[in-house]
């Protein structure tokens, strides 16, 4: 059972928004330092289902005209593809667009894809309509299976039921949708008066709605695990997100737009048949670890290159020994050469220095002529200090770029220990 909560940053798992999780956490495995390979809906949900980063899935786009990037490839398998299981797919109509990935699913359960309005968009209650009915074919049928739903909360715009959305004089509950270039372009611009009104006050406001957003998801996610329960129903469940989602901490806002740790960071937690009930993990992990974890639990061998994570299931015992290790894409458009730039981030341990470092870089021929950054992430999580012209830490710089490479886990840990 795989639940993907969108735009859900890792700090944003925390008993007084997130009880019923915390408490599922508290029944298995928490994973402290997970991070999603890619900062949007798109790039992080299909490296979750494919097991590796954007630049070897370059499923980068949900408008299937943009060509070969707008369809998942036919060498690309996602998990239902592999695991013998009936699967089944809710999800939110971001994903439900998205060419090739919801016809890899034994059952299509998403609702209608872009265009809907916002009492549409509310997919949550696609979930409320459909788990009864995955669960009476599961049941009619005694099958094994496997579920990805995919909630739409967390995510601007903010709109709560009985909550007041007015943050500065601006309507946070907005439909996009069906605004004009010139109506949008209004929008954008009577927000940034709102916060330049008043900047402290604005994002508070935001955050609070945000928040809340992060509470209902709590219950959403509730309401699905109790529904598998009172049918006797016990699966494994991993719940985990897409990306984060800033508040100018580096001078961005939302996501898709940076590597910093709040558009990446994420939480990840599994309880569930063969998950034991251990302490919080520190080590860093993907969400592309996900796949091979799902496979080990399941008991299926599939060799590929495709698959760049590792099974985390070692990870669950406290004598296991592995790499801290979790990389993430990024993919810019430069307007003024109109060519396409690859930034890329790793966060590792690294053989040279002690502790867990992450860079970030752009690897290809330069476009936006992008300086690479680097902190540590021991002393300064929240990457508030770059490291990479101190010369001091040169060496570490250098080691992570030579390690920044998209190769199996196999093969990762070998350079790592060659270095």
């Amino acid at each position: 059972m795989l639940i993907v909560i969108d735009t859900w940053r890792a700090d944003a798992f925390v008993n007084d928004l997130m009880p019923a999780l915390t408490a599922y956490g508290e029944g298995g495995v928490v994973f402290r330092n997970a991070y999603s390979s890619g900062n949007w809906t798109l790039t992080g949900t299909t490296g979750i289902l494919a097991g590796t980063v954007p630049s070897e899935h370059e499923l980068l786009s949900q408008y299937p005209e943009v060509g070969e990037y707008g369809w998942l490839q036919d060498d690309i398998l996602l998990l239902p593809d592999v695991l013998e299981y009936r699967s089944y797919q809710v999800s939110n109509n971001w994903i439900a667009a998205c060419g090739g990935i919801a016809e890899r699913f034994d059952v299509d359960l998403n609702p209608p894809p872009l265009g809907m309005t916002l009492e549409e968009l509310v997919d949550e209650e696609v979930v409320s309509q459909t788990t009864p009915a995955i669960i009476a074919d599961i049941l009619g049928e005694d099958r094994v299976y496997f579920v990805h739903y995919q909630l739409l909360t967390p995510h601007f715009p903010y709109c709560i039921e009985g909550v007041d959305t007015v943050v500065n004089g601006f309507e946070m509950c907005v439909d996009t949708e069906p605004l004009s270039d010139e109506e949008l372009a209004q929008l954008q611009a009577d927000f940034q008066i709102a916060h330049a009104a008043d900047p402290d006050s604005f994002l508070e406001g935001m955050r609070a709605l945000y928040d809340e957003q992060v509470r209902q998801a709590d219950e959403f996610v509730a309401g699905i695990v109790e529904q598998y329960r009172a049918a006797d129903l016990r699966p494994l469940f991993v719940v985990t997100s897409d990306h984060g989602e800033a508040f100018l901490e580096h001078d961005n806002l939302f996501h898709g737009d940076d590597l910093h740790q709040e558009q990446v960071a994420v939480p990840l937690i599994m309880w569930g048949p063969g998950v034991p009930r251990a302490p919080a993990v520190e080590t860093v992990v993907s969400t592309v670890d996900i796949f091979p974890t799902l496979l080990d639990f399941a008991e299926t061998v599939w060799e590929s290159d495709q698959l760049i994570g590792r099974s985390l299931r070692p990870l669950m015992h406290e004598d296991a020994e592995t790499l801290s290790r979790a990389q993430y894409e990024y993919f810019a458009f430069d307007q003024e050469t109109q060519q396409i730039a690859l930034l890329s981030g790793i966060t590792a341990s690294v053989p040279i220095e002690e502790g867990t470092w992450t860079l970030m870089e752009e690897r290809g021929d330069p476009v936006l002529g992008f300086e690479p950054k680097l902190f540590d992430q021991m002393a300064d999580p929240g990457q508030v200090e770059d490291l990479a012209e101190d010369p001091y830490f040169s060496g570490v710089l250098d080691t992570l770029s030579e390690l920044n490479v998209v190769l199996p886990h196999t093969e990762w840990e070998d350079r790592w220990y060659g270095l």
